[in-house]
Parts: C-alpha cells; sequence; structure tokens
C-alpha cells in the first residue's frame, strides 16, 4: 500500500470515527434538552395544580402517575427539530411514511401483543406466573391515560433511537454498528433500574433490553416505517403493565385490569421484582423473533450482516 493510499484511508477512517462521535453526542444532546424542558414543564404544571413535586405529600393519583409519560412529547419533537435543522434531514429518512400510516401502526401494536402474551403464556404455563382475575378497582380514565401515555413514551423513544440515531450513524459506519451503538444507547437509561433488582436480573434484563432493541431495529431496517416500531414498543409496555400488571422495566404498576403474581421460586423465569422483561423466558421469546427476522431479511436481500 503507497503512502497516498495509507493517508487516504486514515482520513476516511477520521471522518467516519469524527461522524460517529457527531451522532453520538447529538443524540447525548437531544436527551439532555428534552429531558430538561419535559421536567420544567412538569413542575410548572404541577405547580399550577397545586402538587409540590419537592414535598414529603406527593399524590398519587392519575396526574402523578401518567404526566412522565406525556413528557415524552419532548423527546419526539426535539429529535424531529435536530434531524431537519442539524442535519437537513427529512421526515421520510426518519421512517416518517405517510401512506398507509395508522395500517402500519396497528400491525405494530398486533406484533407487540403478540410477543408479549407468548412470553406471558408461557410463564403461565411454566408455573412462573399465575391468574389471579379481573382487577377489583378498574379506572376506565386511568387506563385510557396510561394508553395515550405509553403511545407517546414508545414513540419518544424510539424516534430517538430508531428514527435519529440508527439511520444516522448508518451513514457512517456499516449497519451492524449502527444497530448496536444505538441499541447501547436505547439500554444505558434503563441501567440503574436494571441493577437495582439485583445481579441476576439486571443481567438478564440488560441482554433482554439489546435484544428488543435489536428486533425493533431490524424491523426499521426492514420496513425503514417508524410508526410499526413505535407501536411494538408502545403494545408491549401496556399490555404488560396496564392489561396484566406486570411491573413494566422495574417500575411499579398501578393500574391494571387483570391480575397476575409471580412464583418466587421461578424468578429466572418470572424476571423478580424487575417484571418478565428480566426472566429468560423473554429471551427466548426475543432471539426467536430476531432469528425469524434475519431469516425473512437475507432471503429477500434486503440487508446484509
Amino acid at each position: 500500500m503507497s503512502t497516498l493510499q495509507i493517508k487516504s484511508l486514515f482520513i476516511k477512517n477520521k471522518k467516519s470515527i469524527l461522524g460517529i462521535l457527531k451522532s453520538i453526542l447529538g443524540f447525548i444532546g437531544i436527551y439532555m434538552v428534552s429531558a430538561i424542558i419535559a421536567e420544567i414543564c412538569i413542575i410548572i404544571i404541577f405547580t399550577c395544580v397545586g402538587i409540590n413535586i419537592f414535598g414529603d405529600d406527593m399524590p398519587n393519583n392519575i396526574l402523578t402517575q401518567t404526566m412522565p409519560f406525556f413528557g415524552f412529547i419532548f423527546f419526539t419533537v426535539g429529535t424531529i427539530i435536530y434531524c431537519k435543522f442539524i442535519e437537513k434531514r427529512s421526515m421520510e429518512s426518519m421512517g416518517f411514511i405517510k401512506k398507509g400510516f395508522i395500517i402500519n401502526y396497528l400491525k405494530g401494536f398486533i406484533i407487540g401483543i403478540i410477543l408479549i402474551s407468548a412470553v406471558i403464556l408461557i410463564s403461565l404455563a411454566t408455573g412462573a406466573l399465575t391468574y389471579d382475575g379481573i382487577s377489583n378497582n378498574i379506572n376506565v380514565l386511568s387506563i385510557l391515560l396510561f394508553l395515550v401515555g405509553y403511545i407517546i413514551q414508545g414513540m419518544g423513544e424510539e424516534v430517538m433511537c430508531r428514527g435519529y440515531l440508527m439511520t444516522s450513524l448508518s451513514k457512517k459506519t456499516s449497519m451492524f454498528w449502527a444497530v448496536l451503538l444505538s441499541s447501547l444507547a436505547f439500554t444505558f437509561p434503563h441501567l440503574s433500574s436494571l441493577f437495582a433488582s439485583g445481579v441476576q436480573f439486571g443481567t438478564i434484563g440488560l441482554v433482554n433490553t439489546m435484544l428488543f432493541s435489536v428486533f425493533v431495529s431490524l424491523f426499521m431496517i426492514k420496513g425503514k416505517n417508524i410508526w410499526v416500531i413505535c407501536a411494538i414498543h408502545s403494545s408491549w409496555n401496556y399490555i404488560l403493565g396496564v392489561f396484566c400488571g406486570i411491573s413494566v422495566s422495574g417500575g411499579e404498576t398501578n393500574a391494571s385490569i387483570l391480575n397476575f403474581a409471580a412464583n418466587e421460586s421461578k424468578s429466572l423465569i418470572n424476571g423478580g421484582m424487575y417484571g418478565l422483561e428480566a426472566g429468560i423466558i423473554t429471551t427466548v421469546i426475543l432471539i426467536i423473533g430476531i432469528a425469524i427476522l434475519i431469516f425473512t431479511m437475507k432471503r429477500k436481500n434486503k440487508t446484509e450482516f
């Protein structure tokens, strides 16, 4: 290799690394600014209705339970603004395909329901979960607000991690690294709640969070449609947390339609305090889902790994 070729390769690699760093720093910037604005707005709203979030007597009602979900609106809007005005990208490049977006969203919602239902049914069959019947205090307003909240949350996280970061990285490095780096970025905010439940649940939950991220990333690559993966994410969380009353990412569930109880002796399967997302059944289901996606994508020659 000549000196000129070595210099050209060095410049190419340097530009690639700088491009990757720029995308990651952009992601961090969007995340921090959006989080700050969301927190400020939530504080203002709570103050206006007479709630002091810094006090010890913070009420546990529908407003305080669902408001954090609505804060994810700022993550979606912030990401779109950054992509349009900083990276000069179109909405279509982020996966916002107008044609058939309702059908695609419903398709994704059903896929998410099938996935998490498989995890729940297998957990019931193994005795890791037991069904305790319908909830005695179903609050329709709370259930509807949580539905809207999870739709907003799922969209906020997917637009940031897949619509922006993964697609931006894919222009500067291989798709493999784009998926891996965006999946790490998706997983990072979950770390504190993951390992708060213990090393076992933290480790399995970390693997499962990465697997889920890879799964929806493959869907994004396959269809280049953000609506589908937003819906998968939202329906997974909603069915798990609100419909079934099972912990979502270690968080406490405050409203549910059905009641399930975890068998403490089978925590490896049901994920213990963290919930099913830190159980090995989730690991198996997501691996199967990823394998099916890769198989179908290779058959259609839509991507290379």
